[in-house]
C-alpha cells in the first residue's frame, strides 16, 4: 500500500504542477491567443479536479473497499462535472455543484442527527447572505431564485457540518 501512496504522489505531484502552470497560461490570455489552444481551456482546471477523484478512489480501494459505495466519492464526482460544465453553462455547473452539496447533505445526516442549532446557523447564514447581497438583488432579475436555492443549499451544507462536531 506505501508503494502505490508513493507512485501515486510521484506521478500527480509533478502532474499537478504542469496543470497549475498552464492554468496560469490560459489565465493571462498567452494560450487563449492560438484558436487551437483556446478550446482546451478548461482541461487544466477539470485535470485537477480529476487528479482528487482518482486520488480518493486510489485510497478507499487500498483500503479493500469500492468506491462507488462511498457518498464523498460521488460528491467529488458531481463537484468534477461541476467544475466541466461551469465553464460551458453556469447554470449546468451550478446544478452538479448543488447536487454535490445535497450529496453531503445526506453524508452529515448519517453521521449525526439533525440538531436545533442546524436551524439557526442555517437562518443567520441566509439572512447574512441577504444583507451582503441586498444592493445585486434588484439586478439578479430571473436568476434570483436560482441564486436563492444555491444559497440555501449552501447553508443547509455549512450548518449541518458545523453541527456534527457538537452532535456526532
Amino acid at each position: 500500500m506505501n508503494l502505490i501512496f508513493t507512485l501515486w504522489l510521484c506521478i500527480s505531484l509533478p502532474i499537478l504542477i504542469v496543470l497549475y502552470i498552464l492554468g496560469i497560461f490560459f489565465k493571462n490570455g498567452y494560450l487563449l491567443k492560438h484558436k487551437a489552444l483556446a478550446k482546451y481551456y478548461v482541461l487544466p482546471k477539470c485535470a485537477g479536479s480529476y487528479l482528487c477523484v482518482s486520488g480518493a478512489a486510489l485510497a478507499i480501494v487500498c483500503h479493500g473497499e469500492s468506491p462507488l459505495s462511498h457518498l464523498p466519492f460521488w460528491v467529488l464526482i458531481l463537484c468534477f462535472a461541476g467544475d466541466f460544465f461551469i465553464e460551458i453553462h453556469i447554470m449546468a455547473g451550478g446544478i452538479f455543484f448543488g447536487l454535490a452539496h445535497c450529496l453531503l447533505m445526506v453524508y452529515a445526516l448519517t453521521l449525526a442527527r439533525l440538531h436545533f442549532y442546524s436551524l439557526l446557523i442555517w437562518a443567520a447564514g441566509i439572512f447574512a447572505a441577504l444583507i451582503v447581497f441586498r444592493k445585486n438583488i434588484p439586478s439578479m432579475g430571473r436568476l434570483f431564485i436560482p441564486i436563492i436555492l444555491y444559497i440555501t443549499v449552501l447553508t443547509v451544507d455549512f450548518a449541518l457540518a458545523l453541527t456534527i462536531v457538537r452532535t456526532a
